[in-house]
């Protein structure tokens, strides 16, 4: 449905805006301290700059949206470690709020911001959540890592990264609502590849010798099922519930050009899976791609492939 050439890229891992036009991709090179971030407008065409940022070389974390696409934050690391939220106006982006943290993320109607960080005295790393209007701490929440992912689509859970799995954490009280580990056979890091919808998690987690499809059930606190799935190859990257759906790679496929001898194209098949069902929704076949991020609404795919983006419309939600 799209696609997007130019700077190299170094990392693409970032879902983008919710309807999937917008998407914020990382720039190859040598940079100090880090990659910059640059905007790429699938409506458009058009690359921009990331609001605040007024060096090149300046490194932030991943940016991200509100739903609504009229306020965004990052974090950069001048002169401190801060997070900050600005807001789309008439003559353009204008900061609204700063607050204390790294990897700012915002809650998808913009009044939340959440942050992570060691604050001087503290005897750990902590999650924290600022109201945006007020710039007000409502609540902190200590964990073991500096892993942090943000909001889930529909604003009810902040996820946090650390060596047990992925941490739900309620996004008005801060306290722990679920773990998301490996279940019965967990290991220390959790699953990888996340998805979430509507109170439902589905998780891609691979063994020695096989890859399950694991699913559970939040309003209940249980493992809903564990399926065997094909998937030979790791190049999901799907970011931990960045997106309703849970993209599964299984066949890499080489196939021979037509009147060109000993020239080949690869291709991946990928299963789309929906949450709420441990059968997969949708299939569809993509070029040889290292990494697969679906948007937020859950109808846009973003495969990584040399030389740039490819964007693919997925099955629409039910």
């Amino acid at each position: 449905m799209a696609r997007w050439t130019g700077h190299p890229l170094s990392d693409f891992s970032v879902p983008g805006t919710s309807d999937g036009t917008v998407w914020a991709a990382q720039l190859a090179g040598n940079l100090k301290l880090g990659s910059r971030w640059l905007f790429l407008d699938l409506t458009t065409g058009e690359v921009s700059e990331v609001p605040g940022i007024t060096d090149p070389k300046d490194p932030c974390s991943p940016p991200n949206f509100t739903s609504d696409r009229t306020r965004l934050a990052h974090s950069d690391y001048r002169p401190e470690r801060t997070g900050r939220v600005y807001e789309k106006k008439a003559a353009g982006w204008v900061k609204i709020a700063e607050v204390p943290g790294e990897k700012a993320c915002l809650s998808p109607d913009g009044k939340l911001v959440a942050t992570i960080a060691w604050p001087k005295g503290a005897k750990g790393v902590v999650v924290r959540v600022y109201s945006v209007a007020e710039g007000k701490e409502l609540w902190s929440a200590p964990v073991d890592s500096y892993g942090l992912h943000g909001f889930t689509p529909d604003g009810r859970y902040v996820v946090q990264i650390d060596n047990a799995g992925h941490r739900l954490l309620d996004a008005a009280t801060g306290k722990q609502a679920a773990l998301v580990t490996n279940g019965p056979r967990r290991n220390s890091q959790g699953p990888l590849e996340v998805a979430y919808r509507a109170g439902w998690v589905a998780a891609l987690v691979r063994g020695d010798a096989k890859a399950e499809l694991v699913r559970w059930d939040l309003a209940k606190g249980v493992e809903a099922s564990r399926t065997a799935v094909e998937s030979p190859s790791g190049r999901n990257n799907t970011p931990p519930f960045g997106s309703p759906r849970l993209v599964v790679v299984g066949a890499h496929e080489t196939h021979k050009v037509p009147d060109r001898p000993n020239v080949t194209w690869s291709s991946l098949t990928v299963d789309v899976f929906d949450p709420a069902s441990a059968d997969p929704v949708g299939r569809l076949r993509v070029a040889n791609a290292d990494s697969l991020v679906a948007s937020p609404d859950g109808e846009t795919l973003a495969a990584h492939e040399w030389g740039g983006l490819a964007f693919y419309g997925l099955p629409k939600l039910k």
